[in-house]
């Protein structure tokens, strides 16, 4: 979006207004952000509603007490507006999270170019947030912005796993006293960092700093029989997840059918890629600490049910590996997992319970369309059994045309009529006994 558009009308209706947050910092990573925040002296509502009017674009109210509200532009990007929270600019920066997201500029044409370096603005930044960021740097605001709203713990982890940037050590003083107070931030927002957090690509540097601080513990109450040696295995064991997925084609060929696997999305755009990481902290764990852990969050019932299905049949899915050269067993394995297959031969392969061509070999069979053994297209169905046999509809056909099936996979049947054989004889066979 072009915001250099719009500035008329903005100027026209706040004559003082201020850039504000994400957008300035990821100004600093050479980006223009699809999400604008500005916060304005008074009147943010009303001046969206009278924008909105004159551009002809939706917008609603997003704080009715804080006078805050948002414009949807053409584009799609967002345009949020905020009376300032307290008197004055200076009161409103104060009270944000971290020194990076405590910068203001004033709305000009020069803070949407990126020829123009962050510096080289007429930045209002009280809590040094610029230097924060050349240092690559986390520092918090005070303790008492943490308490009031212990998100903002979180929050300072999520900019980690996104920038792979360090936590200064004040900021790290106060996670370490006030972490406890994560339990009283709604799940639903909890949920919402941990989802940004799982897309970071520092994602590790960032746990090993909640180790560090102790707020791993508070994060992921239900794996607190941890020690920090156990929790610094199972970053380990993260990375060498990442590692791998970031790097699919070095590992799989072809890659792109895994690729795309992962990148499905279960619900509220969560991927299975996210699910799996997530649920990798509980491998090897009982079952009802996966299950507390994604009721107490709110994961998706999806979601949920992916991660539950990763660890409850990891037992059997490793014992059934020694014996996948007989077809009619593999057959059976892959109808067994089923959706989840790939994810678990991905978890075996990264575990070194499969070798690299080993793996490749299932996938390769799963995701071959029709594949004779993985996905075998039957050569009769119900339809066919009753018209050519004069059987009645009921379980028994259900039964018989999956014996079928399992003879087609072993090659004793080859064609239509070969099936009709096979199911005809076995009627026989039955009314003999």
């Amino acid at each position: 979006m072009n915001y250099c558009s719009i500035l008329p009308e903005l100027t026209e209706i706040w004559p003082e207004s201020y850039v504000v947050g994400g957008f300035l910092r990821e100004r600093w990573f050479g980006k223009i952000s699809s999400d604008l925040d500005l916060v304005v002296p008074s009147g943010a509502i009303q001046g969206v509603e009278k924008l909105a009017k004159k551009l002809r674009r939706p917008w609603f109210v997003l704080d009715q007490d804080r006078d805050i509200a948002r414009l949807v532009l053409a584009s799609g990007d967002t345009l949020d507006i905020a009376r300032f929270a307290g008197n004055n600019l200076n009161s409103d920066l104060w009270q944000r999270d971290l020194s990076f997201n405590a910068m203001a500029c004033p709305l000009i044409p020069e803070v949407f170019d990126l020829q123009i370096s962050l510096s080289e603005l007429p930045l209002i930044d009280p809590g040094l947030g610029l230097a924060d960021l050349q240092k690559a740097r986390i520092k918090g605001l005070s303790a008492d912005n943490f308490v009031a709203d212990p998100l903002r713990l979180l929050r300072a982890f999520r900019f980690a796993a996104q920038y792979g940037f360090e936590l200064e050590s004040e900021t790290q003083a106060w996670i370490r006293l006030h972490g406890s107070l994560l339990k009283l931030s709604a799940s639903e927002r909890i949920l919402q960092e941990l989802d940004k957090f799982l897309i970071g690509g520092h994602s590790e540097f960032a746990l090993n700093q909640m180790i560090e601080t102790e707020f791993i513990r508070y994060l992921f109450i239900e794996l607190n029989n941890y020690s920090d040696e156990q929790w610094k295995k199972r970053v380990v064991h993260w990375k060498t997840i990442r590692n791998v997925l970031s790097d699919i084609q070095t590992h799989f060929e072809p890659s792109q059918p895994l690729r795309d696997y992962f990148e499905t999305v279960l619900s509220a755009e969560r991927t299975r890629q996210q699910v799996l990481l997530l649920s990798s902290l509980f491998w090897d764990e009982p079952l009802e600490r996966w299950e507390n852990f994604s009721n107490r969050i709110r994961l998706g019932t999806k979601d949920s049910e992916y991660g539950k299905k990763l660890v409850l049949n990891w037992t059997g899915f490793c014992t059934q590996l020694s014996y996948l050269e007989n077809p009619l067993k593999r057959f059976r394995f892959y109808q067994e997992h089923g959706v989840l297959l790939p994810a678990l031969v991905f978890r075996a392969f990264v575990a070194k319970r499969l070798s690299q061509e080993q793996a490749q070999f299932l996938l390769c069979e799963y995701f071959q369309e029709n594949h004779p053994i993985a996905h075998p297209v039957p050569f009769i169905n119900g339809n066919d059994v009753c018209k050519e046999l004069a059987l009645k509809p009921g379980p028994q056909i259900g039964r018989l045309l999956s014996l079928a099936l399992e003879a087609q996979v072993e090659k004793k049947i080859q064609s239509k009529q070969d099936a009709l054989d096979f199911i005809a004889s076995q009627l026989l066979a039955n009314d003999s006994q």
